[in-house]
C-alpha cells in the first residue's frame, strides 16, 4: 500500500495475528482433531495472545484473566472434535471465549449482588432506608433528610 493511501477496511485482530493461511489452519485443526498434541499446541500458540488480551480486559485481576484463558483453551480442546469448518477457526475460538467469559461475568454479578445484599442487611433500619432511598429511588439527600425528620 502506498504511503498516505487509505485502507479499504479497518485493521482487525486477525490482521495483527501471525500470518497463517486457512490451509495451514485446516491442516493443524484436522491433525489436532485426530489427537496431535503438537498441532493443538501450535493452534493455541497462534491464538493465545488474542484470547489472553481479551481475558485481561474482562477479568477483575491478572489471576482471573489467566483462569478465563485457561478455561477457554480447555473448552477449545474439549470441543475441537466437533469443529466442522462452518466458520473461521478464529471466530469459533472467540465464541468459546465468549461463552466462558459470559459465565464468569454472571458469577461476578451474582457475587456482587450477594455482597451488596449482605451489606444492606447489616445496616440499621434507618441506615438501610437512607441507602434504599438514595441509591434505588434516586432521592436527593435533602429530600431524604426531610422525609426522616
Amino acid at each position: 500500500m502506498q504511503e498516505g493511501a487509505s485502507r479499504s477496511r479497518p485493521l482487525t485482530s486477525t490482521d495483527l495475528m501471525p500470518a497463517m493461511t486457512r490451509i495451514e489452519d485446516k491442516k493443524l485443526i484436522v491433525a489436532a482433531q485426530m489427537g496431535s498434541v503438537r498441532a493443538f499446541r501450535r493452534l493455541v500458540f497462534e491464538y493465545d495472545a488474542e484470547i489472553l488480551a481479551l481475558a485481561i480486559r474482562i477479568a477483575a485481576s491478572q489471576q482471573e484473566a489467566r483462569h478465563l484463558y485457561r478455561d477457554t483453551m480447555l473448552k477449545v480442546h474439549e470441543e475441537l472434535p466437533a469443529f466442522r469448518f462452518e466458520c473461521a477457526f478464529h471466530i469459533w475460538i472467540c465464541r468459546r471465549f465468549i461463552a466462558v467469559s459470559s459465565d464468569y461475568l454472571k458469577r461476578q454479578r451474582a457475587d456482587r449482588q450477594d455482597t451488596i445484599h449482605a451489606a444492606l442487611h447489616a445496616l440499621t433500619p434507618r441506615e438501610r432506608i437512607i441507602v434504599e432511598l438514595k441509591h434505588y429511588h434516586w432521592e436527593s439527600l435533602e429530600n431524604i433528610a426531610a422525609m426522616l425528620a
